[in-house]
């Protein structure tokens, strides 16, 4: 950081994080946001079914050298609910959107506009949900496979193509932007997008047919 090194001021683009929409920096002083962001990760953490990702999940050796901490990253996966339910739920009963969610969690974001009383908001938001999680489960579980290397290459992208139901798929080469062919992949995505996760760099966005690589010759 450029504090560490010993400079008085550092300034930072924040285009497209939270705060910052369109083209505009922030002089830090976040000081009070990390005390908030730390005093909130304590909090959520007491809810139960809720665990607040740290840096002893993201970061060591072959992983992350440090985590964000005004990045609220919180899995779910303990009250049996994916994700993606969670962020309708949210939506719905208290107009919350979320930054990101996926089979097992939600991300909340803090920025140097946020204070005790958005902090608030959010803990009482997060312990609701939390006691209506039993309510809102979905049907089927969401399932999480080890993503291989893709091996993606110039040939993927200008190779024959050809659009094979989803069984027929597996083992392809892909052929279009999704993550590689292998059937615990396919079975994720199959039973995420029933979870309610969107799938937008489909072809196919219900992800019952995936264009293939097919070798010419």
């Amino acid at each position: 950081m450029g504090e560490d090194a010993g400079a008085d001021l550092r300034a930072t683009s924040v285009h497209k994080m939270g705060s910052g929409l369109e083209q505009s920096s922030v002089f830090h002083l976040y000081g009070y946001a990390l005390t908030l962001a730390g005093r909130l990760r304590d909090r959520i953490t007491r809810i139960d079914g809720l665990h607040v990702h740290g840096r002893t999940d993201f970061c060591g050796p072959g992983m992350a050298s440090d985590l964000d901490p005004l990045q609220i990253i919180i899995d779910i996966s303990a009250c049996h609910v994916t994700g993606h339910r969670a962020a309708d739920w949210l939506r719905r009963h208290h107009r919350i959107n979320l930054y990101f969610c996926d089979h097992r969690c939600i991300r909340a974001q803090l920025t140097h506009a946020d204070g005790d009383h958005t902090a608030d908001s959010l803990l009482a938001v997060l312990t609701d949900f939390a006691a209506h999680a039993p309510n809102c489960a979905p049907d089927s579980p969401c399932t999480s496979p080890d993503l291989p290397n893709s091996g993606w290459s110039r040939r993927h992208c200008l190779g024959t193509r050809s659009s094979d139901g989803l069984s027929k798929s597996a083992g392809n080469g892909p052929r279009e932007v999704l993550p590689p062919r292998t059937a615990d992949v396919l079975r994720y995505l199959r039973t995420g997008v029933e979870a309610g996760m969107v799938v937008p760099d489909a072809v196919d966005t219900d992800v019952t047919s995936i264009r293939v690589l097919r070798e010419e010759g």
